[in-house]
């Protein structure tokens, strides 16, 4: 099957940045990493299960001089798991795991990232996506367990690989989860049309931004972090390979893995098997010895 040709406005974006990256790298290298940091606008009535926020308190976290949007179910929970949605998604795409935990005795929590849902902002990296979710934690923790889907589970797996860690959080859930962020960068020039050129200015335009190479981006870099980690991957996702997984189960192999089959990268966060598993792997330890 052929690949479905790209809407007129990526190719032009396509041949200007392929253009500009012969005339001006550093520029193209600017533009394309902006381009990639820029979700599109998803307005908050197409949350993906908004009825999820009939039963949620508003919170606050503030975050530099912005203000984001994150939501609360059962605040007489003993212990506080965050959920952590993808890139151009939002806190209720998650929302399968909400009554599960609750019902379980958990509060839960879940934040509208930088630039999405109700959040405000126009631009998201992992670095601000990380600062935005240890700030939620510094400021609505502590939290027990972190459940992260797609992009957000890669913010989770490089905060793992900080020194200052994720605030006391005992276990990581990565659902979907990329392992390098290279490796997304290409397969993003790859889908618009984009040369290697274009690519490694992206590059070079990250080191000059962030001081760090893309390689320390790699989202299999050692724990520093001491977690219970589990990654959960469906083998057909098409949007993150499986392969990613692969990857990041070889890399640490004290995770715990569950693989599944003909889910996806989105029907898997709302099968009840999937729900349970991860359920069983974030209970904290005593609780089960006492049961």
């Amino acid at each position: 099957m052929s690949a479905k040709p790209l809407p007129f406005r990526f190719r032009m974006i396509s041949s200007s940045l392929n253009f500009l990256a012969n005339v001006l790298p550093p520029l193209a290298g600017r533009f394309a990493f902006d381009l990639f940091s820029t979700p599109r606008y998803m307005p908050s009535h197409q949350r993906r299960m908004p009825h999820a926020l009939a039963s949620a308190n508003p919170l606050d976290v503030h975050y530099g001089s912005a203000v984001l949007r994150a939501w609360e179910w059962g605040a007489d929970g003993s212990k506080t798991v965050m959920l952590v949605h993808g890139w151009e998604s939002e806190a209720t795409s998650l929302a399968s795991f909400i009554l599960p935990l609750v019902d379980e005795g958990y509060r839960v929590i879940a934040l509208d990232g930088p630039a999405h849902g109700d959040s405000p902002g126009k631009r998201l990296n992992l670095l601000g996506y990380l600062a935005a979710i240890r700030s939620t934690i510094a400021q609505h923790g502590p939290v027990h367990a972190v459940i992260a889907h797609s992009f957000g589970g890669g913010a989770m797996l490089f905060g793992l690989t900080e020194v200052n860690g994720l605030g006391g959080v005992q276990s990581v859930v990565t659902i979907g989860a990329p392992s390098r962020l290279d490796t997304v960068l290409q397969r993003f020039t790859q889908t618009l049309g984009l040369t290697n050129r274009v690519l490694s200015q992206m590059f070079e335009s990250m080191r000059r931004r962030f001081n760090r190479s893309v390689g320390e981006f790699a989202l299999t870099q050692p724990m520093k972090t001491p977690v219970s980690l589990l990654v959960v991957h469906d083998r057909t996702d098409a949007v993150v390979p499986f392969s990613d997984a692969e990857e990041i189960a070889s890399s640490h192999p004290e995770a715990a893995i569950l693989f599944t089959e003909g889910l996806g990268h989105r029907a898997i966060l709302k099968n009840r098997e999937v729900i349970k598993q991860v359920l069983a792997f974030i209970r904290p330890r005593d609780t089960e010895t006492n049961n």
